[in-house]
């Protein structure tokens, strides 16, 4: 019995950032034109395009096609393109945390989250809190202890909400097996509850946190998929998480509600 343990948010945030900056600063198409030039160098090819301003109009046309100019470029989007898949499986598929029925981590969630129903019931939020985040804990998904942690979060979060907006994230996640799905939906109704706590003002904590359980809730709810997650539990996920950005976000975003 065992649990498969996801990557940490801090290092899916460094994963994003050094994927975006491969796009960004694209080095494999500088190391690739370096190579090619040196190449067209050493066999006496006038071509190199280097050159921009007061280049003479007869070079625009390298002797050997545009072939050969754009392949270093084809090339390294290429290669960038094979960097990505690979980011985003490690991200969506392998780094997240599987949690298989009927196991004996499946059923320690269980003793958590049906504890913090029994205390929302005698109105012990903070017992509530506690033994919510001791199921996510469980499962691999243990909630961040510092402020960089806390940011690292809402940073993944908000990339893998952009990810299931362009069906991107939740189809991947998809791929890896049922009781990903099902992990999934569990996680999802955890953070649900905590984002109710929060959104009532039973918890003493900040506005980031907040965003945190809103954003994990949806992108979790979305890797369920509505076959595993009860139409209902959906709904009000998604209710939940339009009134937090209404409430809590910044002046600039709220201009688009």
């Amino acid at each position: 019995d065992h649990v498969e343990v996801g990557l940490m948010d801090r290092s899916r945030a460094g994963l994003c950032v050094f994927m975006f900056t491969c796009f960004m600063i694209n080095p494999t198409n500088l190391l690739f034109q370096a190579f090619f030039d040196e190449t067209i160098d050493e066999t006496n090819k006038p071509f190199v395009g280097r050159s921009i301003l007061g280049i003479d109009m007869d070079t625009l046309s390298p002797p050997n096609g545009w072939w050969e100019w754009m392949f270093p470029t084809l090339l390294s989007w290429l290669v960038n393109g094979f960097i990505s898949i690979g980011i985003l499986w490690r991200l969506l598929v392998t780094g997240e945390p599987v949690t298989e029925e009927k196991s004996k981590t499946s059923s320690k969630y269980w003793i958590h989250r049906k504890q913090a129903d029994l205390d929302v019931e005698k109105d012990d939020y903070e017992s509530a809190s506690y033994h919510l985040s001791q199921s996510l804990a469980v499962i691999g998904r243990p909630l961040p202890t510092s402020r960089l942690d806390e940011w690292c979060a809402v940073v993944w979060n908000g990339v893998r909400l952009f990810l299931g907006v362009v069906h991107i994230g939740p189809w991947l996640a998809r791929l890896k097996s049922l009781s990903a799905r099902n992990s999934a939906r569990n996680a999802a109704h955890v953070y649900h509850k905590l984002d109710q706590l929060h959104m009532n003002g039973y918890l003493k904590e900040g506005k980031l946190r907040g965003f945190l359980y809103s954003l994990s809730a949806l992108n979790l709810c979305e890797v369920a998929g509505w076959e595993t997650t009860p139409p209902s539990t959906a709904t009000r996920i998604y209710l939940m998480a339009a009134l937090r950005f209404k409430r809590d976000a910044m002046i600039p975003l709220k201009w688009f509600h």
